[in-house]
């Protein structure tokens, strides 16, 4: 997604590898409210949301 968002500016541009997680996982369970989530919604704010 990095690569297809071409207007998006690279300071606002954020990678996060979590170990462990599979396609389904990404969205749901543990790792998802423990690290994903919270990234997510640190990244919301700090670019404005």
């Amino acid at each position: 997604a990095l690569t297809i968002a071409k207007t998006l500016p690279a300071e606002r541009k954020k990678y996060l590898m979590v170990k462990g997680v599979g396609h389904y996982g990404i969205f749901n369970g543990k790792k998802w409210r423990d690290e994903i989530a919270p990234a997510v919604e640190a990244w919301i704010r700090a670019n404005g949301g």
